[in-house]
């Protein structure tokens, strides 16, 4: 896990500044709201609706909306117990790189996609089910798991004529075998 978050911080803080001599690099702060779960080697878990923080530097390839982005964000959740859900505490760590791209579908209207690869790191604590009495009924091993994933997401960002812009959109996260996966909303702040 410090290998992840030293990588993390390393691309966070070390690419923009080489580009910001030219002037190459725009970064944001987010936040997603949705419904997260886990893919549990143990069982079915349940889903919760969470926030998660994020920060993100995009990198422009061309001047037609073509760009790079690198985010990083933090995860943190509790999924509930029952007879036939495992619950659990999950937090830790997602880096991600990827791919935007911007479709001009009215002149005042621009949306962007992009796709990310994901490197996530999680801890699962305190895994256990529990009887129809409420009473722990299994208790399973504390996971701690750095996997792959990938997130599609869709956005607007609403041009102020300024050095911000806010934006909106829809993000889906899935893991590529056991991990955390989500879907829901996020809204940003890109500063240029």
């Amino acid at each position: 896990m410090r290998f992840l978050l030293i990588g993390l911080f390393s691309v966070i803080l070390i690419t923009p500044s080489l580009s910001y001599a030219n002037d190459t690099f725009n970064w944001g702060v987010y936040i997603k709201a949705g419904n997260y779960g886990v893919e549990d080697p143990d069982g079915e878990a349940d889903e919760e609706f969470t926030y998660s923080p994020g920060l993100k530097f995009t990198f422009p390839v061309s001047r037609r909306g073509k760009q790079l982005v690198v985010s990083g964000e933090y995860i943190d959740f509790d999924l509930d117990a029952s007879t036939e859900y495992v619950g659990q505490e999950v937090n830790g760590y997602r880096l991600s790189g990827g791919y935007e791209h911007q479709f001009n579908l009215a002149r005042s209207l621009k949306v962007w996609g992009g796709i990310t690869l994901n490197i996530d790191t999680f801890t699962f604590d305190g895994r256990h089910t529990i009887d129809q009495d409420g009473y722990l009924a299994q208790r399973y091993e504390d996971l701690e798991e750095t996997s792959l994933g990938v997130s599609g997401y869709l956005f607007t960002v609403f041009d102020m004529n300024s050095s911000w812009a806010p934006g909106i959109g829809l993000f889906v996260d899935y893991p590529m075998g056991d991990g955390v996966y989500a879907i829901g909303g996020f809204a940003q702040l890109i500063f240029e």
